[in-house]
């Protein structure tokens, strides 16, 4: 897991953290991450993504492989007009 921030981040008591789904692949979620001011500018927007990983028994390395179908079935990307919004 790697983080790279380009300023330190700090979130304000009253701000608000919205975290959406933003895409769905068969091995992949990608996430909109959005910090609202208390007045309703938006502070602060990023990406992340998770992907769904195996461990070799063998060698220790991990391998990326496709999200369960049970899991996979309950999951879906936000509306565009949500992932568009910006006050």
């Amino acid at each position: 897991f790697h983080v790279f921030l380009t300023k330190p981040c700090t979130v304000p008591l009253g701000d608000v953290l919205y975290v959406l789904v933003e895409e769905v692949r068969p091995k992949t979620l990608r996430y909109l991450i959005r910090f609202w001011k208390q007045d309703g500018t938006l502070s602060a927007e990023g990406h992340l993504v998770a992907a769904c990983v195996r461990k070799d028994a063998m060698s220790g390395k991990m391998k990326a492989v496709e999200i369960p179908a049970r899991f996979l079935a309950k999951i879906e990307a936000a509306p565009a007009e949500l992932l568009a919004a910006v006050k």
